[in-house]
Parts: C-alpha cells; sequence; structure tokens
C-alpha cells in the first residue's frame, strides 16, 4: 500500500503545510484521489485475488490521505487518535466475532475491513467538520494536480527505496539459500528497530520543513540529523551489545547465526538514519527527485557487492555489502544536501556540545513527568 498511494500522501502534506491550497480543495482532491485510487487497486486486485481481502483498500487510503491532512496541519495527536480507533474497532470486533463465531481467516478479514471503514468514516468526517462541508462540492483541478504531481516524485523514491529493502532477500535466496533468507531477515529487522527515532525525526520534521523558509530549514535539518544520529548511535550500540543474547531467546537458537551480519549492518543502519531525515528536508522543500540518485547508486552499488561477496563471505558478504552500499547513498545525499541548501558537512553530521545540552534537557524532562504521574497515581485518596 506504501508503494500503491503514489506517493499522494506525502505530497497532501507538503501541499497543505506549505499554504500553497486552500483546505477544503485538498480535503477534496484527496478524497476523490483515494476513492478512484482505490476502486482501481481493487480491480486490478480482482483478477489476482479474492475480492473479499481487497475491497477495503479504497477506505485504507482515505484513512492514509486523512492522517497526511491532518500532519499538514499540524495535528499529530488528532491523526494518532484515527490510528487508535481503527484498531480498537479492529480487535473489539475481531474478539466479539471470535468469541461467537470461532477464530477463521475469514472472520479477521472482516473484522479487518471493518476497522478501515470505522476509520474512514471518522477522518472524513473530521474533515469535513474542520474544512466545510461545502469541500465535498468544491474539487479543485489544480489542487489535485499538483497532489499528483508531486506524488509522483515521491512515489519514485519510494520505488526505489523499495527496491533498496528487498533486493537483498532476492538476492541472498538465489545466491546462498531459503535458510540464509531467514537468518538474513531476522538480522535485517532486528537491526532496522533503530529507525523507529528517525522515522519519528522525519514524521515531524517534514511538515515543519514545508511550511519553513529555507533559512529556517537550515538551522533545523542539520541539528534534528545530528541529533539523530547521536540517537541512533547509541540505540545500535545497546543492540550490539544485546545482540548474541537476545537473537537467540526471542527468534530461537536456530537463529543464532543472524547474529554476525546484524553486527555488521549496524553501522549502515545508523548512517542511512541521518539520510532518513535529509530526505525529508528535501521532500519538505520539494525537491524530493535530489534523492533520487542517492537512492539508485545504492541499488548498484548493493547489487554489485552481493553478486560479489557472497559467493565468498556468506551471509557476513550480504551485510558488508548492505552497510557499503547505505554508507554511499548517504554520502552522496549529504553531498548534494550541501550543495543544493549551502549547509556545511560538518553542521550537518558532526555533533556539537549543544546537542548534547539538548537531549540531557530532554531526557530530564521526560523523566520528569514521568516521576509527576507516577506520584499522582500512588499518592492516596483524600
Amino acid at each position: 500500500m506504501a508503494l500503491g498511494d503514489l506517493g499522494i500522501p506525502q505530497s497532501t502534506t507538503y501541499v497543505l503545510a506549505g499554504g500553497q491550497h486552500t483546505l477544503d480543495h485538498i480535503v477534496s482532491a484527496v478524497v476523490v484521489a483515494a476513492v478512484a485510487l482505490g476502486l482501481l487497486l481493487v480491480g486490478v486486485a480482482t483478477l489476482l485475488y479474492d475480492v473479499l481481502g481487497d475491497s477495503f483498500l479504497p477506505a485504507m487510503l482515505v484513512v492514509r490521505y486523512v492522517i497526511s491532512v491532518l500532519r499538514g496541519l499540524g495535528r499529530p495527536q488528532v491523526a494518532n487518535i484515527l490510528l487508535i480507533s481503527q484498531g480498537l474497532v479492529y480487535f473489539s470486533l475481531l474478539a466479539v466475532l471470535f468469541l461467537t463465531r470461532g477464530a477463521t481467516i475469514e472472520l479477521a478479514v472482516v473484522a479487518y475491513v471493518c476497522g478501515h471503514f470505522v476509520a474512514a468514516i471518522l477522518g472524513l468526517w473530521i474533515l469535513w467538520a474542520k474544512a466545510g462541508w461545502r469541500a465535498r462540492l468544491s474539487l479543485n483541478r489544480a489542487s489535485l494536480q499538483a497532489l499528483v504531481f508531486n506524488g509522483a516524485q515521491v512515489s519514485l523514491i519510494l520505488i526505489l527505496g523499495f527496491l533498496n529493502r528487498k533486493v537483498s532477500s532476492f538476492l541472498v535466496n538465489s545466491q546462498l539459500g531459503t535458510s540464509d533468507v531467514g537468518l538474513f531477515v531476522v538480522a535485517v529487522s532486528t537491526a532496522e528497530l533503530v529507525w523507529i527515532f528517525p522515522d519519528a525525526v522525519g514524521a515531524i520534521l517534514f511538515p515543519l520543513i514545508s511550511s519553513q523558509s529555507d533559512q529556517e530549514s537550515n538551522e533545523t535539518t542539520p541539528q534534528m540529523t545530528r541529533l539523530t544520529l547521536i540517537v541512533t548511535t547509541a540505540m545500535a550500540l545497546c543492540l550490539w551489545l544485546l545482540s548474541r543474547s537476545l537473537i537467540p531467546v526471542v527468534f530461537g537458537a536456530a537463529f543464532a547465526d543472524a547474529v554476525r551480519p546484524l553486527e555488521i549492518l549496524l553501522p549502515g543502519i545508523v548512517l542511512l538514519s541521518g539520510h532518513k531525515v535529509i530526505w525529508r528536508d528535501m521532500m519538505g522543500r520539494g525537491r524530493p527527485l535530489l534523492s533520487a540518485f542517492s537512492r539508485a547508486m545504492t541499488l548498484v552499488i548493493l547489487v554489485s557487492l552481493i553478486y560479489f561477496l557472497a559467493p565468498r563471505m556468506g551471509l557476513a558478504g550480504v551485510a558488508v555489502a548492505t552497510t557499503s552500499s547505505y554508507a554511499a547513498g548517504t554520502l552522496v545525499v549529504v553531498v548534494v544536501f550541501t550543495r543544493y541548501t549551502g549547509v556545511s558537512w560538518t553542521s550537518l553530521i558532526v555533533p556539537q556540545i549543544s546537542d548534547i545540552k539538548l537531549l540531557a534537557q530532554s531526557v530530564q524532562g521526560f523523566a520528569g513527568v514521568a516521576r509527576m504521574r507516577l506520584t499522582r497515581r500512588t499518592a492516596p485518596a483524600n
């Protein structure tokens, strides 16, 4: 679905946060895009799969697009409430159906579909309440064209990113065998836990950059990139220290051989976390294609190195190829970003004392809030 949405969610956040189009035009445009694209995907999927499992695609797209509008409006809390409501409907209905009808895949699909439809209806109600009910009748072609045009650029980047993530498993299967695919998938999925932080930073940074001037963005993005590299380095170090005991406990002793590839992957994962933040900046500036070359080069390097190293080094060679391609891609995107913005590479990646102080203040703030809430819960009632 991340590829099937044609990059319109990211395009919606950019267009809306930038103030280029009115909210009622954006709302009507995303609804038309979601329904039209969803029905098209249902038609295509019906030729290949059971229509029951695909009939929720329009509702799923509506939810994704509504969330992108809310983020563009600077209302991530409302977007999170919408996602939570979707999950609550799904799990509640799933529990009722399983208790009354028994556990079957068909009932799970029904609950899943209902969760999306309820969230879609709730999301449309929220948007139309904000934009005015006239949004249903105010379809603006310029707004729709802007969403599709910017979305097409983002979609190209997403496709290249998808290929970068998935081609490794395909090549491992062809070069080493299916058993090694399982080990590599465990190593990659565990290493990518580090990306929780840069993904969260990117989700906040993208609409912020879209609404800022270039000068403001040139101050915001370097600081967020440095903070991301510091935090992900710490997370990767903790994962490296725990991996030898964590992998066998979580996945079983049979996957102990995934530890070495995981350790080799971690430096590349950290480097690519900076790439993730910079790409969000480029999307916020309306220049997502600036990172296209780095992703294409990453893919070429990855495939070439896997073919060369996998027969000689096994899974460790695949991990080396992956980390090397991530490092090369990050280097390219840093060069492109610094030349486009005039920001120095040192201010982008070299930590500063102020970064450590900011992180320390943030940790202290979170700890203070946690202590206050704990005190309230444990305080005796009057």
